[in-house]
C-alpha cells in the first residue's frame, strides 16, 4: 500500500501526490494490421518543508510495483535537511549531477525540437547546425520502447512502430 509519513523534527511532509493511469491502445486498419498495447504508469511527489527551508523528490514508476515511497520521502528529507544550512559558492565552473526530474524538465522540451524536417527547411534554431555538436562530447541523448526500466510506447499515434533512437551522439 501506499503511505505517507508526518515527522514533527526539523521537518514535515507538507505535500504529497500521488497519481497511476492504466492505457490501452488499439489500432486495426483496412489492410487486416490489428495490434493492441496496454500500459501502467505511477507518479509520486514528495515536497518536504523546514523553517526556511525545502526539499522535493519526484519519481515515475512505469511498474506500481516497483514504486518504494519511502525511498522518495527520504530522498525530499535528505534535500531539505541539505537545504537547512546553504553555503555561499565563488563563481566558477561546477560539476552538477541531476536528479532525473531535473533532467526531464531541462531536455523533454529539447526533444520536441530535435525535428530533422524542421531544421532542413529552416524552421529550426538548430538549422544550419546538421552534424555538428551542440553539446559536450560525452553526452549522448537517445531513446528506446524497449527498455526494460523505462518501457515507451509500441507506436506513434500515427501507427509507426516506435523505434530505438538517437538524438545527440556524443555532443
Amino acid at each position: 500500500g501506499f503511505f505517507c509519513f508526518r515527522q514533527k523534527t526539523a521537518y514535515e511532509i507538507r505535500e504529497c501526490d500521488w497519481s497511476s493511469d492504466v492505457c490501452s491502445s488499439d489500432l486495426a486498419n483496412s489492410r487486416g494490421i490489428a495490434d493492441a498495447s496496454a500500459s501502467t504508469g505511477a507518479r509520486l511527489i514528495v515536497t518536504m518543508m523546514g523553517d526556511g527551508f525545502s526539499g522535493w523528490a519526484d519519481w515515475g514508476f512505469n511498474d506500481v510495483s516497483t514504486l518504494d515511497a519511502r525511498v522518495v520521502a527520504e530522498r525530499a528529507r535528505d534535500d531539505a535537511l541539505a537545504a537547512a544550512d546553504p553555503i555561499d559558492l565563488d563563481p566558477g565552473r561546477y560539476t552538477v549531477l541531476l536528479l532525473p526530474a531535473a533532467v526531464t524538465s531541462i531536455l523533454g522540451p529539447l526533444i520536441g525540437r530535435l525535428d530533422a524536417r524542421a531544421a532542413d527547411e529552416g524552421r529550426s534554431a538548430l538549422s544550419g547546425l546538421e552534424g555538428t555538436s551542440i553539446a559536450d562530447a560525452s553526452l549522448t541523448l537517445r531513446s528506446d520502447p524497449g527498455c526494460i526500466d523505462a518501457p515507451g510506447a509500441r507506436r506513434h499515434g500515427d501507427g509507426a512502430a516506435t523505434r530505438p533512437m538517437t538524438y545527440i551522439d556524443k555532443g
